[in-house]
């Protein structure tokens, strides 16, 4: 610590090292007040009438580029060049002190030509410039014709005292003066908000600051100590700083108009605009009143701008010159608007013409602007204008053009943003915003918005079906491209015995059909062979192994009368199509009986309907298009089934939460209309959140018994499914919204229309998509066996089984002349009989049926496919404790001990 000290104090006293330092930070102000020269000096010379200030200014700079050279020059020659005659520096240091009376008059003159809109030399500073010329000649006639004076005693005793003079003149006299006399100016300047920021930024960061360090160097105790290195460093640190006052304070008040570098006041700042106006577009595209638009509009002017919603006004005027406001088009006038509707119809055509056409180029008017182009350049238009918006008191007046017509303004009231000026970014966001603006009112005033907005939803609905559409071809496709088995296995039926011809038969199929008679494989690789070798032709069909994964099975006799070759191969795409392609009503929704077949949403909807007989596979067709779409649908299913339909759809949909709405009676109309929709907060100080709210974006909302709502909450629903948004009850308030709608009802809903009791509207929009299952009451009896043993298979969790405890024709037959009404009740009959049946073949102690079976939620049937799994996932748990709330019975369900449920809830904080 002590070595660093005394290293300090040996640098602040080695004078070599101090004037080395002190040299080079005069040497980069030098090369910055010349680099900003340059522009200065192309504007002036480009300019046909240069401003003064322009002048002023770029004399300042070149007197104080002056100095620093002087200076480099004198310590060059105290540090390296000594050898240098002394008369040289001499005269630079006398041409120093006479450019130095020069740039202090300019930087007089400069500051007073903020205040002065004629250019005009006032009096006081004629006098200044009269005494400045004596002390800018002086030091000239000596440099010139006393250039052999230069020992100190030899040197004239004027030239000291013109110097002793000049900084008491300068510091004392001349700098005060001109500071008094600009301030008195700008009191009487009662708004002029950018000229007295500029004023205000070059006082505080460049003048004041300058005038200091002069002061300190005019100190006796500087004088004297001048030559010591503390002081010199000083001098030399306080110079750079000034250059970075001038830049920055030059910066600022270039940014804020100065002399008219830019034409509106700059901002450097980021351009935001996605940020500022991606959410009012959305809103704005779906507003149906003026008032609505109002309310956004001050909101944007808020968010984007920081303005108080009081202090921003949207006028819309009619064709009457009247103005909108709100929702049924009152119309109103005060003085405000009278005052601009007088100017906007051009009441005086000698003088309003021109400021129509100023306003018409300019796009916007912001007060502080047009007042500070009038203070430099007075025009009788910028006068017009000013009294105009002095009138109706505003900062900003922004008309709103469409077709060339102002069919709208925007006006912010004067001082709503008292410490900020306008920017350019600023004005040009408001410009834009003006513009959109113009399109949504002329929707307003002349088209039918609604019928737009019906339009706008059926494209994004209609993208929304060719997305998912995309997304189960891809999904399709991958299916296809990521199998992997592509070789074909060979099986020999001779003499009632099956013979591997090769190892990729054994691999496919999986089991030894000799040993395994009752396998489902095994009975279909003996039909096709049996059927091959009676009727002598080809026979195929499609089989499912273990996992579920089909196998195509195909039997040609062989020329030995005794043998038939039989080949087992996965099926490729066109396999899977021309298999039931024939059972299908339109050839053209082969693509969807593809998607059936190999995506999940496809999976799930066979695992809910098993049986693929034509009739239900195209109910299975027509399924999967409704799951793709975000129409609203009208379920017309058993009461048994539509619970698991509803949960298939929403989770086919891709949506996250499902509401059952179910009315099991006529309830009070604001009690249904409040949950649904929400009602205005003047009429109630709760808090809750109405349900479409809760579900936008991310939900599927299921009403069940829909007759019973209200007519008025159905009207409103049905505004919501065609329009995209709904009415808050005791409301004018629209809100937009996206969610899924789903209604059941077991009534005819087209009497209840004709009887006055339903919604004609509701059911108009209803009607467009309704999914009804086939009755199983008339289903034909080859149909009912392929769901009766489609469920049977979904029962049984091991094929072997099968010929054990599959259903005989005989029960088949009974489960026909029952007669299920429904799918869930098909399905507990099959049960029922398969639990009867393994009693008989004393089975039933060990566990031999799928613990989903009755599981219709997509979510439970693949945590249980999982089993014990399915603890790894937080998610997938979180489902199960929802669903069942008892660790037990979770346990039950995926098979495995208490513990391990309990340990995973632990784990995952899950209670």
């Amino acid at each position: 610590m002590v070595e660093i000290v005394k290293a300090l104090a040996n640098f602040f006293y080695d004078i070599e090292t101090i004037r080395y330092l002190v040299m080079m930070l005069h040497g980069i102000s030098f090369i910055f007040k010349i680099s900003l020269m340059v522009p200065f000096g192309k504007r002036i010379a480009q300019s046909v009438k240069p401003s003064a200030s322009w002048i002023f200014l770029f004399i300042a700079i070149f007197c104080s580029a002056i100095e620093d050279f002087s200076w480099i020059a004198s310590l060059s020659r105290s540090t390296f060049y000594t050898s240098v005659d002394y008369r040289y520096i001499l005269f630079i240091i006398r041409c120093t002190w006479a450019t130095n009376i020069l740039m202090y008059q300019s930087l007089a003159l400069f500051l007073e030509s903020f205040t002065e809109n004629n250019h005009k030399i006032s009096l006081h500073q004629k006098i200044s410039i009269t005494i400045s010329s004596c002390f800018f000649a002086i030091p000239l006639f000596l440099a010139f014709f006393k250039f052999n004076s230069f020992e100190v005693v030899n040197r004239p005793a004027l030239e000291f005292h013109t110097y002793f003079i000049e900084t008491i003149y300068v510091l004392c006299i001349l700098m005060p003066l001109t500071l008094l006399y600009v301030w008195r100016k700008t009191q009487h300047l009662t708004s002029m908000k950018i000229l007295k920021r500029q004023l205000d930024t070059v006082m505080k960061l460049h003048i004041i600051p300058h005038l200091l360090v002069n002061i300190y160097q005019a100190l006796p105790n500087a004088i004297y100590t001048a030559n010591s290195s503390v002081s010199l460093l000083a001098l030399g640190f306080s110079n750079l700083l000034l250059t970075a006052g001038l830049f920055y304070s030059l910066k600022q008040i270039i940014g804020l108009r100065f002399l008219d570098v830019h034409s509106h006041v700059h901002s450097p700042g980021n351009f935001n605009f996605t940020h500022d106006f991606k959410e009012i577009l959305d809103s704005l595209g779906s507003a149906a009143t003026i008032s609505e638009v109002k309310l956004l509009t001050q909101r944007f002017f808020k968010q984007a701008f920081n303005i108080p919603n009081a202090s921003t006004e949207l006028i819309v005027r009619s064709s009457e010159q009247n103005f909108y406001v709100g929702y049924k088009n009152i119309t109103y006038q005060t003085s405000e608007n009278s005052v601009v509707e007088f100017f906007l119809q051009n009441a005086d055509p000698e003088t309003s013409r021109n400021a129509l056409e100023y306003l018409k180029d300019s796009k916007i008017l912001i007060y502080d602007e047009v007042e500070y182009d009038n203070f430099y350049e007075n025009d009788q238009t910028r006068a017009i204008i000013l009294t105009f918006m002095n009138q109706i008191h505003a900062d900003i007046f922004l008309p709103i053009y469409e077709q060339n017509n102002i069919v709208g303004y925007i006006t912010v009231e004067r001082h709503a943003r008292e410490k900020r000026l306008y920017s350019d970014i600023e004005r040009d966001e408001m410009i834009v915003f003006a513009s959109y603006l113009s399109k949504i009112i002329n929707l307003l005033q002349n088209r039918n918005l609604n019928e737009l907005l019906k339009q706008r939803k059926d494209i994004v609905e209609e993208l929304y079906v060719k997305h998912q559409e995309v997304n189960q071809y891809k999904e399709s496709i991958r299916s296809f491209l990521h199998s992997t088995e592509q070789d074909i296995g060979i099986v020999f039926y001779k003499n009632k015995k099956f013979i591997f011809a090769n190892k990729e038969a054994r691999t496919i199929i999986g089991i030894d059909p000799n040993i395994q008679e009752g396998h489902p494989i095994s009975k279909a690789l003996k039909q096709s062979a049996v059927q091959s070798f009676i009727y002598k032709t080809n026979q195929t069909q499609l089989v499912k192994d273990a996992s579920g994964k089909q196998i195509i099975v195909s039997a040609v006799p062989y020329l030995d009368d005794n043998t038939v070759i039989i080949m087992v191969h996965y099926p490729k795409m066109y396999d899977v199509i021309k298999s039931q392609i024939d059972a299908i009503r339109d050839p053209s929704d082969w693509d969807y009986l593809l998607y059936l077949e190999t995506t999940q949403s496809g999976k799930l909807i066979n695992r809910l309907i098993p049986g693929n007989g034509s009739i239900f596979l195209n109910f299975k067709i027509d399924l999967l298009k409704l799951a793709l779409t975000k129409k609203a649908l009208l379920l017309d299913l058993p009461e048994d089934d539509i619970i698991s339909l509803v949960e298939l759809l929403h989770h086919t949909s891709l949506r996250e939460t499902l509401y059952v709405l179910d009315i099991q009676r006529q309830i009070s109309h604001s009690e249904t209309a409040i949950k649904l929709f929400g009602i205005n907060p003047l009429y109630t100080n709760s808090i809750d959140i109405p349900i479409l709210e809760k579900l936008n974006k991310t939900g599927t909302l299921f009403i069940k018994n829909i007759h019973l709502l209200d007519l008025e909450s159905q009207n409103n629903l049905a505004q919501f499914i065609r329009y995209g948004f709904y009415t808050v009850f005791k409301s004018d308030k629209r809100v937009q919204g996206d969610v899924r709608i789903m209604c059941s009802s077991n009534l005819d809903l087209a009497a209840l229309v004709q009887e006055g009791r339903f919604s004609q509207m509701l059911f108009n929009e209803l009607r467009k998509a309704t999914l009804s299952m086939p009755p199983l009451l008339s289903l034909p009896e080859i149909e009912m066996n392929k769901l009766v043993e489609g469920f049977t298979e979904q029962a049984l969790t091991s094929p072997e089984l099968n010929p054990l405890l599959g259903l005989s024709e005989k029960d088949k037959d009974s489960l026909i002349t029952q007669r299920p009404i429904s799918l869930h009740e098909l399905k507990n009959c099959v049960q029922n009989l398969i639990v009867k049946k393994s009693k008989k073949q004393d089975v039933y102690h060990e566990t031999h049926f799928d613990q989903t079976y009755h599981v219709t939620d997509p979510k439970l049937v693949e945590a249980s496919r999982l089993g014990k799994h399915a603890l790894k996932d937080p998610k997938t748990l979180n489902v199960l404790w929802n669903t069942f709330k008892n660790k037990n019975k979770i346990a039950l369900f995926l098979g495995v001990n208490r513990s391990s449920v309990h340990r995973r809830c632990k784990e995952y904080n899950i209670e």
